[in-house]
């Protein structure tokens, strides 16, 4: 006999995470307060970090001349978790550019990354999102390292990050 779809569905809400709307938050939140922090950054203290062109998930495609961009991804570890499972993701914001060797572009990139971090710090504890579901637990920077030199389409650095997300988060769909 086959599950009923609705009760698989409930089920997971009750006992599984959900990556794409953690991802959508953390565009969302991005999209929100980094070109208001960027501006705050180069009007106060004169950085002249541009602003922040295409914001999506990691590897979609670019458009042209839409550099920087900030991308994201993850990587997602499922244990047990009391009657549930705990997802704990290892979530990577990429500031990207067309490739190159400039050192100007890869210090924007840095300190874009940086301000990334200190953005989505500010939301670190519990968040939900606009249907007031719970996207994480916490979410906690880890580091920043390059993008590694062989990798062929953008340069750039990247904002790591752990972020936990607990059974009972309710992402899946709902009726």
């Amino acid at each position: 006999m086959a599950a009923n779809p609705a009760d698989i569905i409930a089920r997971a809400n009750l006992y599984l995470g959900r990556t794409a709307p953690a991802l959508d938050h953390v565009l969302r939140l991005l999209k929100q307060d980094l070109p208001g922090t960027i501006t705050y950054v180069n009007t106060n203290f004169d950085r002249g970090l541009p602003a922040v062109k295409q914001w999506d998930y990691a590897k979609a495609r670019m458009e042209d001349d839409a550099f920087p961009a900030i991308m994201v991804s993850t990587a997602k570890q499922t244990v047990e978790f009391g009657a549930g499972h705990m997802d704990t993701h290892n979530v990577v914001v990429w500031v990207v550019y067309e490739r190159t060797e400039s050192r100007k572009q890869i210090r924007e990139s840095v300190d874009i990354a940086e301000l990334a971090t200190a953005v989505l710090h500010y939301y670190k504890d519990a968040q939900t999102d606009p249907d007031g579901r719970v996207v994480w637990n916490d979410f906690l920077p880890t580091g920043l390292s390059p993008i590694p030199p062989d990798f062929s389409d953008y340069s750039g650095y990247a904002a790591h990050f752990q972020m936990r997300q607990t059974p009972g988060c309710g992402l899946w769909w709902t009726e």
